[in-house]
């Protein structure tokens, strides 16, 4: 099934030039579900996890 998710609800809500990098300190879905919208908004620095 495919979900149709209107485009405005993918928008990240500040700008990411501002970001040095990403610290992820564990994975939950609530914590990283929204990482690929940020990506696909074009963050291109690191992404630390521990």
């Amino acid at each position: 099934m495919l979900l149709r998710i209107p485009w405005r609800s993918l928008r990240v809500g500040f700008d990411i030039s501002t970001l040095k990098a990403l610290v992820i300190t564990h994975v939950h879905i609530d914590h990283v579900g929204r990482l690929p919208y940020l990506l696909a908004a074009g963050f291109k620095g690191p992404i630390l996890c521990s």
